[in-house]
């Protein structure tokens, strides 16, 4: 497996957003009043996968889940049954 080239984080309004291995990862810091128990939240692809007290700590978070999911396999498809309707 090839290392993974360097992230370029690009600022874009209250965070900074990057595409690794394909995927589009965001870094948002949250206004003082947020409910959020954490100053900065790492969302993959729109989904939320933690928060953390720095950003350097948050975007470690993102390259960690993006290199997770470069490890796994990937899903094999489901046999055909025979069962398909629309044939």
């Amino acid at each position: 497996m090839q290392p993974r080239p360097k992230v370029a984080w690009i600022g874009s309004g209250s965070g900074f957003s990057a595409t690794i291995d394909g995927r589009a990862y965001r870094v948002t810091r949250y206004p003082a009043d947020s409910p959020m128990a954490s100053p900065y939240g790492a969302y993959a692809e729109g989904r939320f996968i933690g928060g953390g007290s720095t950003l350097d700590n948050v975007k470690g978070r993102c390259n960690a889940h993006a290199a997770r999911l470069r490890l796994r396999k990937p899903q094999q498809p489901l046999p055909d049954s025979g069962n398909d309707p629309v044939k």
